[in-house]
C-alpha cells in the first residue's frame, strides 16, 4: 500500500512540473513576440524604429531562457524522482529486515515451546528439574547417554575394521614371503651344475630385508621354506652373540667405549642383521617390507628406463602398503612361471 502511494504522489509531482514547464514557455514566448509587436509599432525614445535583427535576437533569447527553465525544472524532477526511489528501497529494505526477525523470534519461541513440553507434561507437584522420569534432567541425561552410545558403536566399529583390514595386511605379508621363496628355490634349481654335484645352497636374500621376517603364521611356515630356517638360524645367531659378548672396559673419559672408538671394534657388532623386535608394530613392518621387496625383484635401472620412466612410479601412486603388496606378489609369480 505504501509503494502504490509512493508511485502515485511521485506521477502527480511530474505532471505538476510538466504543466509548470509548459506554462513558462507560453509565457515566455508570448512575452518575447508582445515585446516584438509593440517595438515594432512604436519608435524608440531616440526617433528609430527597432530593426528585424534586433527583434529576432530578443525572441531567442527569450527562447533559451524557457528552455533554460525547462531543463531545471526537468533536474529538479529527475532528483525528485531519485530521492523516492530510495526512500522506497530503504523503507523495503527495513520491512525485511523486521520480517527475518519475526521469523527469527518465532524459531526461538518454537524451540523454547518443545523445551518447556518436558515440564509441562509433568505430574502434578513433581519437580521440573528432578522430578523423575519425565523430568527434564533425566532426558538430558537420557540424550547424552545414547549420544556416548552412538559414539561408542562408532569407535567399536571402526575398530573392528581396523582389526579386518590388520589380519588381511598380515596375510599378504605371509604370502609374499612365501612367493619369494618359491622365487629363490625355483632359481636355484634353475642353475646347471654336474650331475653328481650336491644341491647348491639356496640364493641368499639381503639381510636387511631378512630382519623384516615375521613371526610364524597360526600353521606355521611349509617346513621347506629355506627363507624361514634362515631367518630363524640368523636370529639364534644374533642372540646368541649378543649373549656372548665381552663387556667392553670404559674409556679413558669415564664412558663405555663405542664401536668407532677402536678401529676394530666394529667387527664386534653385527650391523647387517637387526631383526625386528616382538612389539614393534606389524603394520610398520609390513609397509617397510613393502618398500623393501622391491630392492630384489625391481627392474629399476640408473636413473630411469628409456622411454618408460621409473618402473617404481605405479608403486608411489598405490593407496596403500596392501596394494604394494600384492603387485610385489604378482611380480614374483610372474618371475616364478617365467622359470
Amino acid at each position: 500500500m505504501l509503494n502504490q502511494l509512493n508511485a502515485s504522489a511521485l506521477a502527480e509531482s511530474a505532471a505538476s512540473v510538466e504543466g509548470e514547464v509548459h506554462l513558462a514557455l507560453e509565457n515566455a514566448i508570448s512575452g518575447a513576440i508582445s515585446t516584438a509587436s509593440s517595438t515594432a509599432s512604436s519608435p524608440s525614445s531616440s526617433g528609430e524604429t527597432p530593426s528585424a535583427k534586433d527583434t529576432a535576437d530578443d525572441a531567442a533569447e527569450a527562447t533559451e531562457a524557457a528552455e533554460a527553465a525547462e531543463a531545471a525544472e526537468a533536474e529538479a524532477a529527475e532528483e525528485e524522482a531519485a530521492e523516492a526511489a530510495a526512500a522506497e528501497e530503504e523503507e523495503e529494505a527495513v520491512e525485511e529486515e523486521a520480517e527475518e526477525e519475526a521469523v527469527e523470534e518465532e524459531a526461538a519461541a518454537v524451540e523454547e515451546e518443545a523445551e518447556m513440553t518436558v515440564v509441562e507434561d509433568l505430574p502434578s507437584g513433581a519437580d521440573p528439574l528432578y522430578g523423575g522420569a519425565g523430568s527434564a534432567a533425566r532426558v538430558w541425561l537420557d540424550a547424552a547417554v545414547g549420544a556416548v552410545a552412538e559414539e561408542a558403536e562408532g569407535g567399536a566399529a571402526e575398530a573392528e575394521a581396523e582389526a579386518v583390514e590388520a589380519e588381511e595386511l598380515a596375510a599378504l605379508e605371509t604370502q609374499v614371503w612365501l612367493e619369494l621363496d618359491a622365487l629363490l628355490t625355483a632359481v636355484t634349481a634353475a642353475r646347471p651344475r654336474p650331475p653328481s654335484a650336491p644341491p647348491p645352497a639356496p640364493l641368499a636374500v639381503p639381510q636387511q630385508l631378512l630382519g623384516l621376517m615375521p613371526p610364524p603364521p597360526a600353521g606355521g611356515w611349509p617346513e621347506d621354506c629355506a627363507l624361514a630356517a634362515a631367518a630363524a638360524a640368523r636370529k639364534a645367531r644374533s642372540e646368541s652373540e649378543l649373549e656372548t659378548k665381552p663387556v667392553t672396559p670404559k674409556g679413558e673419559g669415564g664412558g663405555d667405549l663405542q664401536p668407532d672408538d677402536e678401529p676394530d671394534a666394529a667387527a664386534q657388532v653385527d650391523q647387517g642383521y637387526v631383526p625386528v623386535a616382538p612389539a614393534y608394530p606389524a603394520r610398520k613392518r609390513a609397509e617397510r617390507l613393502s618398500w623393501a621387496i622391491w630392492a630384489v625383484i625391481g627392474d629399476q635401472k640408473v636413473g630411469v628406463n628409456a622411454f618408460g620412466g621409473s618402473p617404481y612410479q605405479p608403486l608411489l601412486e598405490v593407496d596403500g602398503t596392501a596394494e604394494r603388496l600384492r603387485a610385489a606378489r604378482l611380480k614374483l609369480r610372474e618371475y616364478t612361471e617365467s622359470l
